[in-house]
């Protein structure tokens, strides 16, 4: 018997829900459906720099429309996660699993300069540790056991696979898809969760069909647009990097 899936989505919360979000999220529901597994949406709401900058209750309210964004389009999900109400959790499996002083590690690998908590705010993606280090434990609390992700997202895998081999946790396999491509290729630079660009939340409001809106998608991502979203069935191939 194969094994399940057990696969997951974890959206920083700076921004609406993109189509190329939902072109992953997808993917990502397929494969752990297709094989008993479980998927889940789990929020990044507690990253300093974006609380900092948008506030807690623009937070809420991001997070809020994202559901309501997935529940229109018909996408299963089988737990909620969020990381603000899982941080007592990491800390205790930190300490577990590397029995040193919390305090030490975090100044070793995770403390949040002022310089960082800047790059956080107005870089695009900065150098982290302390994030992926939090991801490597949430997912092994929470049975993930496949990991589904853009490719602009590969420079993350060593970090990842480094704080595995140090806690001595599981590494999941990993599979990056490409990106999302649409029928008007002079569109893909415009897709951006920072400036709302295509966000799910503007079809519904223009009052699209979310079936159309899936098809629309599946025309130009699957080999087979009357296929389930499996990697298979994806038009570029993925790259699987373990």
């Amino acid at each position: 018997m194969s094994q399940a899936n057990n696969t997951r989505f974890n959206p920083t919360v700076n921004g609406p829900l993109h189509i190329g979000h939902i072109y992953t999220i997808l993917v990502n529901e397929a494969e752990a459906h297709a094989t008993g597994g479980k998927f889940i949406f789990r929020f990044e709401d507690d990253q300093t720099g974006w609380v900092l900058q948008c506030g807690q209750a623009e937070i809420d309210r991001l997070m809020a429309e994202m559901i309501e964004d997935i529940n229109w389009l018909g996408i299963p999900v089988d737990e909620w996660q969020y990381q603000s109400q899982m941080r007592p959790m990491v800390d205790e499996w930190t300490k577990a699993l590397a029995p040193m002083d919390l305090g030490l590690k975090r100044r070793v690998f995770f403390d949040q300069q002022p310089d960082l908590i800047y790059r956080e705010v107005y870089g695009s993606y900065p150098y982290a540790p302390y994030l992926t280090s939090d991801r490597v434990i949430m997912d092994m609390i929470s049975g993930i056991n496949l990991l589904i992700r853009g490719d602009d997202l590969v420079s993350e895998f060593c970090l990842y696979a480094f704080f595995c081999e140090f806690y001595g946790t599981f590494l999941p396999r990993h599979v990056y898809v490409p990106r999302l491509q649409l029928p008007h290729r002079e569109l893909l630079a415009e897709i951006s969760k920072t400036t709302g660009n295509h966000k799910i939340s503007g079809f519904r409001e223009r009052g699209v069909d979310p079936e159309e809106l899936r098809l629309m998608l599946g025309v130009s991502c699957l080999k087979d647009p009357d296929e389930p979203w499996m990697l298979r069935n994806l038009l570029k191939e993925p790259k699987w990097i373990y």
